[in-house]
Order: C-alpha cells, then sequence, then structure tokens
C-alpha cells in the first residue's frame, strides 16, 4: 500500500485565505447534472456517506406542505479544507421519480436551526429514478468548504410536469448512525430558508468529497508497486506567482519521507 500525502507550503498560498474567492455567490445559479444507478456511490477519500440500515422515508414532491420542503442533511467537515462535488439520495423502493422534475440545490453553514446559503445550483430530472436507486445531484463549481465546520446541502423539487400518480419518490432514512449530523427540512415548495427543521435520524446520503488539489491518485487511494504518475492542482498564490508543494512517500502515514 502506498500512502500519497501533499500539502501547500510558503508565503504564497494558503487554504484559509482563499476561501472567499472560492464560494459561489448565493445569488448565481449554475446548472448541476444528475445522474441515478441502482448501487451507492464508492466511499473513497474524504468523502462522508451514511449507508445504514432503511428504517423510515421521507415523503417528498413539489408541494405547499411539508412533503414540498427541501430535504436536506448536516455535516461535519475534519481537519482538512475540501471541494464538496455531489449530493445523493436514495428513493425507496416501492416508488419512483419520473421526469421531467427541476430541482435546486443549496449549500450552507448550519447553527442551531439558521441556515446561511454560499452556494445553490439548479438541476433537471429527464429520465426515471426507479424505485430503490441512488440519484445523484453533481455541482457545476464545487463548493470549497473550512475545515471543522457544520454544514447543510438539501434538494428541494421546484416543479414537475409529470403529476404524483406517477411516482412520489419518497427517501430513505435511517436511525441516527452518523454523529456529525442530522437530517433537516426547510421551507415550501422545493424553496429552502433559513431556517432548518432537524430530526434526529439522517438520510441515507453520500457527499462527494475532494481535497482542494485535487491529488490523483486520489487520498488513501491503494495503489499497485511500479512507476506512478501523480497530478493535481495548485492553488492560486496569493501574492508572487510561485506555489510550492511537499509530496510524501510511504507505506503508511506513519512511516512516509518527502
Amino acid at each position: 500500500m502506498l500512502y500519497l500525502v501533499m500539502k501547500t507550503r510558503g508565503p504564497s498560498t494558503d487554504l484559509f485565505a482563499i476561501l472567499a474567492f472560492c464560494f459561489v455567490a448565493p445569488g448565481l445559479l449554475d446548472a448541476a447534472t444528475m445522474s441515478a444507478s441502482a448501487t451507492a456511490p464508492p466511499v473513497n477519500g474524504l468523502d462522508i456517506a451514511n449507508n445504514g440500515a432503511v428504517t423510515g422515508n421521507d415523503k417528498w414532491f413539489f408541494e405547499n406542505s411539508a412533503a414540498g420542503a427541501a430535504k436536506g442533511q448536516t455535516f461535519t467537515t475534519g481537519s482538512t479544507p475540501v471541494l464538496l462535488k455531489s449530493i445523493t439520495y436514495q428513493v425507496t423502493s416501492s416508488q419512483k421519480a419520473e421526469p421531467t422534475k427541476q430541482y435546486k440545490i443549496r449549500v450552507g453553514t448550519v447553527s442551531g436551526t439558521s441556515f446561511t446559503q454560499i452556494a445553490s445550483e439548479t438541476a433537471t430530472q429527464t429520465f426515471t429514478c426507479n424505485g430503490g436507486h441512488y440519484t445523484t445531484w453533481t455541482l457545476t463549481t464545487p463548493v470549497l468548504l473550512a475545515t471543522t465546520t457544520t454544514y447543510g446541502i438539501d434538494v428541494g423539487m421546484t416543479g414537475s410536469t409529470s403529476a404524483w400518480q406517477t411516482g412520489i419518490p419518497y427517501i430513505n432514512t435511517t436511525a441516527n448512525t452518523y454523529p456529525g449530523g442530522a437530517l433537516y427540512s426547510s421551507g415550501t415548495n422545493g424553496l429552502g430558508t433559513a431556517t432548518i427543521t432537524a430530526g434526529t435520524n439522517e438520510r441515507i446520503f453520500h457527499i462527494d468529497l475532494q481535497h482542494p488539489l485535487r491529488p490523483s491518485p486520489d487520498i488513501g487511494a491503494t495503489v499497485p508497486a511500479g512507476d506512478l504518475t501523480l497530478s493535481w492542482t495548485n492553488l492560486a498564490p496569493n501574492t508572487g506567482t510561485d506555489v510550492w508543494v511537499d509530496v510524501w512517500f510511504g507505506t503508511s502515514p506513519g512511516a512516509r519521507q518527502n
């Protein structure tokens, strides 16, 4: 097993100093893409996920009621800044979601019942999401998240050309199996507000996270012995034009050298 660890150093790069430049303004809506699969996304690198045993579900449809709320999940970041790339939920096995449906995805910080939006995108579903499938919303512009911070990401269904009789995509939930957050709802008609109502349980979810340097191989990846091609994306320097990157190799996180 080969471990690869990278960080930036020197006066020209500071992860936290560039946060303000990487967030998407709340008023600007990019178009996210959607996909569905019968299998859950793999949990790689810095991802956060809950694939616990299903204990319930949450009704979800475009309407002016609790079922029409934006459906969200809070989570807590670790000691490394990360890029949020996508969110995945699982539709219950007895229901489905027919096209065409419109969604709004929000990302924000959470404090108590307060949600402060930092980014949002819209998406259109043009395919059938069958029962038990995992639906993924992939952001066009990944959102840079700070360390040790509680965030929320929610998806609101803002419109549907197919009637409820064609299927209502109830979302699977579990017991309180993820200690870093909880499911929540916000607003109606698919439009979340600055206030959330949190539960004591979780959704089945997968949040795709990546190191801001976007290393390849990814953090935690196992690679075969032999030649290895490394790649990453340098962060923009705060001053000057130079960026320094430290690269360590080793057989475990405690046995590495640069």
